[in-house]
């Protein structure tokens, strides 16, 4: 669009994954039978730290680690206009009552947009907060969930509250074209959980069955996984979006996962395991009329191709009021 960018590197302790490491402490001070075990897990995760870090720094530009929100406020000021968004960052749960997500500590004179806001229940996030006082410091808002937009309309003075694509949505193919090759041989079904379930895998082998697959391949770190026999793959992002683009068909419980099977055209299943969460790819799935993907948990589907070029078209025209939104906040 035009504009010289770059991804604020905000890491606050409450959020941020930190190096994994192993050094001669390990070794020494605990007991030489766990070594093997101990050495094990630490690989484990440092391979899927280096995958993130190593996509990091090759695909975006990055400010330096921001570690407080005291360290925001000076990297801050470089910016005309600051975008804050959008999975979770207004729910309680996860955002450690940290008044950035709300545009503190920065300057009255930069522009506050929020994109794409998410914050789970809208209820807690009204207990919590003065809304009136923390949502009007944005200039343009647009959130991603209709039941947000609804709840906090009636706090904002100072625009209108749009509903928006999710931002992995708001990217056609091209951005993630890039990233695909075949790095699994063989058909396979993909699984990725946001939410655990052991009927996940149940209904991905009896996919896996009817369409004559050689295995199923997990991308999560639930234990189920492994005490269900399986093992779970660890993937860079440019590697999730291969094995996404590559399986004959995906099984989740993960809005992302819904998301991006539809942006890579995968067939797939989203599941419904009626907690209350699944009210986000649910209301995705109605918008891009692929309701019928979404199954209950204690279903066993037989297998059925999605038409995608259907769901392309109306994408396109979601995407282009999201775009709009952005356009018009950034002026």
């Amino acid at each position: 669009m035009g504009h010289d960018v770059k991804v604020i590197d905000y890491r606050p302790s409450y959020l941020a994954t930190y190096e994994p490491k192993f050094g001669w402490r390990q070794v020494v001070s605990r007991h030489i039978g766990t070594l093997r075990k101990r050495w094990n897990t630490y690989s484990y995760w440092r391979r899927i730290y280096e995958g993130y870090m190593t996509f990091k720094e090759r695909e975006m530009i990055m400010t330096p680690p921001v570690l407080t929100p005291e360290e925001f406020e000076k990297v801050s000021i470089q910016f005309d206009c600051i975008v804050v968004g959008s999975d979770q960052i207004w729910n309680p749960n996860f955002n450690g009552n940290d008044t950035v997500w709300f545009g503190g500590h920065s300057s009255p004179n930069i522009k506050m947009i929020a994109y794409g806001a998410s914050a789970g229940n809208p209820s807690n996030l009204m207990k919590i907060y003065d809304l009136t006082n923390k949502l009007n410091r944005f200039s343009a808002i647009s959130v991603r969930e209709p039941e947000l937009s609804i709840a906090l309309s009636k706090y904002v003075d100072s625009c209108f509250i749009q509903n928006v694509l999710d931002p992995s949505l708001l990217a056609d193919n091209s951005v993630w074209e890039k990233w695909i090759e075949p790095i699994e041989k063989g058909d396979y079904i993909l699984t990725y959980q946001a939410r655990e379930s052991n009927d996940v895998f149940r209904i991905a082998e009896s996919l896996a069955e009817q369409l004559k697959c050689s295995g199923i391949i997990p991308v999560d770190f639930y234990g189920n996984v492994e005490a269900l026999g399986y093992k779970s793959r660890i993937t860079s992002p440019s590697e999730f979006i291969s094995l996404v683009k590559n399986a004959r068909c995906v099984v989740t419980t993960s809005f992302h996962g819904t998301a991006f099977s539809i942006i890579l055209g995968t067939p797939f299943y989203t599941i419904r395991l009626n907690d209350g969460a699944d009210n986000r790819s649910a209301g995705l799935l109605e918008s891009l009329g692929l309701l019928s993907r979404m199954i209950d948990y204690t279903d066993t589907p037989t297998f059925s191709k999605v038409e995608f070029d259907k769901t392309n078209s109306k994408l396109t025209l979601l995407r282009a009021s999201s775009l709009e939104f952005l356009t018009s906040s950034l002026v």
